[in-house]
């Protein structure tokens, strides 16, 4: 464990070193072209309570997405334009016979946006009708600092997805593959 900790501080104090001497310190990967987007989204279902029974169940729900992606950066290489066109399909995922008929099975449809984005060493964010953020991290980086892979996760609050009086609380997590 020793022999391992004063290797790991060797490597970062080379590393230190590198960018006192030469003034550049890693850059951010770069998201330019285009790209297949995989999404999957996980909502809780929530319940209330009257007098320690349950009252009402909204169901949660699970979707998948597909998208092709152009990102189209601008000078700093790490903002740009974002085309995004493909498909979702979502559904409950937890189904009953006493739920209301708001609930339903399955829902499968188009979904096209033009919005920006930015990203840093950490996140992606894209801001348009909808706006994400989410964690990232890079794969493969090419010569051109271009990433060829990008693992994304957000925790968001879907208020009111099938009606609901009580927002889902989700969480979204996909790959940007560049193609």
């Amino acid at each position: 464990m020793v022999l391992f900790n004063k290797v790991n501080k060797k490597l970062v104090l080379v590393a230190i070193a590198s960018v006192l001497v030469t003034g550049n310190a890693l850059a951010v990967p770069k998201l330019s072209g285009n790209y297949i987007v995989s999404l999957t989204d996980n909502c809780q279902a929530t319940a209330t309570y009257n007098n320690n029974v349950i009252s009402n169940i909204q169901p949660g729900y699970i979707s998948a997405s597909l998208y092709q992606l152009t990102l189209t950066p601008n000078s700093t290489g790490v903002a740009g334009m974002l085309v995004m066109s493909g498909y979702r399909e979502r559904g409950n995922n937890l189904r009953s016979n006493t739920m209301s008929s708001n609930n339903t099975l399955q829902e499968s449809f188009s979904s096209n946006q033009n919005a920006t984005y930015s990203n840093t060493g950490t996140t992606f964010t894209v801001t348009g009708s909808k706006s994400s953020q989410y964690h990232v991290y890079y794969g493969s980086i090419d010569s051109s600092n271009v990433a060829h892979y990008a693992a994304l996760i957000r925790l968001k609050g879907d208020n009111n997805v099938y009606n609901n009086s009580v927002p889902n609380k989700c969480v979204e997590q996909g790959t940007l593959v560049r193609q």
